[in-house]
Order: structure tokens, then C-alpha cells, then sequence
């Protein structure tokens, strides 16, 4: 197969990267909790809202975000 990969090439065209749905569920209280997409440079995007369990955050990745890059902080 044809293997893809960014290498050095982070944000810089031609790279072409596509954002895949994941959940992931954090063992934190969601009001602890901010989730960031990151633009080609590592700087944060506006805050994305996500899901809560009893005393756990569950937050949805994808390809809407335009990114592969994402900030999780836990306060």
C-alpha cells in the first residue's frame, strides 16, 4: 500500500491530511475541562463544546475541525 505521512512537512502545502471521528472519554469533570482544535501552526482555534458523564468528559473528534491537531486542558 501507499504509505501517507506529514514527515516535516506540518501545515505546509501540498500536505493533505484528513480528520477522522473519535470519541475519547476523559476521567475529569467536564467544568475542568477545555478542548481546543489547532491550526497548521499549533495555535488554538475557539473553544469546542463536548459531552459530560457523571464526573467524566467525552469528547468527540472530526473531520468538521479541519484539523489533526488538538489541545485537551485539564484545570
Amino acid at each position: 500500500g501507499r504509505r501517507i505521512t506529514l514527515r516535516d512537512r506540518w501545515g505546509d502545502a501540498p500536505v493533505l491530511c484528513e480528520g477522522i471521528p473519535a470519541e475519547i472519554e476523559l476521567p475529569a469533570p467536564a467544568d475542568r475541562v477545555r478542548f481546543y482544535p489547532l491550526d497548521e501552526s499549533g495555535n488554538r482555534r475557539a473553544a469546542v463544546p463536548f459531552g459530560a458523564r457523571p464526573g467524566k468528559s467525552l469528547i468527540t473528534l472530526g473531520p468538521e475541525y479541519r484539523t489533526v491537531w488538538y489541545e485537551v486542558e485539564i484545570r
